[in-house]
């Protein structure tokens, strides 16, 4: 996950990039930035034809497969 301007609180925990909750989605910008920039999302929308925009943006995002995924 790139970390890049972002650190932990120094507490020794570890640290896992920002979760983005779109409490809008519409077509899926945010939630197609956030994927690209290794964050998770959570989106909201009323619209159902929105909704089926947004997914059809983000679904090959979601279905590839990162470095990270073939690193054991």
């Amino acid at each position: 996950t790139d970390t890049t301007g972002w650190t932990d609180c120094g507490c020794g925990a570890g640290f896992d990039s920002a979760l983005v909750l779109d409490p809008f989605i519409g077509s899926g910008t945010t939630a197609y930035v956030a994927l690209k920039t290794g964050r998770k999302f959570i989106g909201i929308e009323l619209n159902y034809e929105y909704c089926k925009i947004a997914e059809k943006r983000i679904k090959p995002l979601l279905s590839q497969k990162t470095l990270t995924d073939f690193i054991k």
